[in-house]
């Protein structure tokens, strides 16, 4: 050990699923059996919150600085308001596994999963409608240009796209 060096510590936190941004310092990320981390120094280290759920956690996103989501196996889906002190678990009304979880507006939230589960909420998570979306394919990663024009792509290259909120979803022509 050099004299005066500070002493590093790894803590191994296995791999994340997903990580999201709150300021370029603070980052939740979110890994299986429940597991959600923050950190408010870029990553140097990690302290573990409290998600109330064993289930695999898969995906997240936050609008603002306070405001996120969380999705994940069996339907699992988690608020907060209070940037991840406190998670509030919601109904999904599905089974599906849950992959990941976009806002497209402040109220507008999707989230999508396998056997083309696509879940829309215009409440800003409270509750959830089932959308058709016209494929039995998992699909992974949403994004939005605004509230109406979106994507969501999965296995196999299935590009699928709404321009109406998504209200329909369709093969991306």
């Amino acid at each position: 050990m050099i004299p005066n060096e500070p002493m590093k510590v790894y803590f191994d936190i296995g791999k994340f699923s997903s990580v999201d941004y709150l300021t370029p310092t603070k980052i939740i990320g979110v890994a299986d059996g429940g597991m959600i981390y923050y950190s408010d120094n870029g990553g140097k280290s990690w302290i573990i919150q409290t998600s109330g759920t064993s289930s695999d956690l898969s995906g997240i996103n936050f609008i603002d600085t306070a405001r996120g989501i969380i999705v994940g196996s069996h339907g699992t889906i988690l608020l907060t308001d209070n940037a991840g002190n406190e998670w509030h678990p919601k109904r999904s009304g599905i089974n599906a596994n849950l992959i990941s979880i976009r806002y497209a507006t402040r109220d507008t939230v999707f989230a999508c999963g396998t056997q083309g589960t696509i879940l829309r909420s215009t409440t800003s998570g409270e509750s959830w409608e089932k959308m058709e979306s016209g494929t039995r394919l998992n699909l992974f990663k949403l994004f939005f240009e605004n509230g109406s024009n979106g994507f969501a792509t999965g296995e196999h290259g299935i590009t699928l796209e709404t321009h109406n909120a998504g209200a329909s979803w369709g093969a991306k022509k």
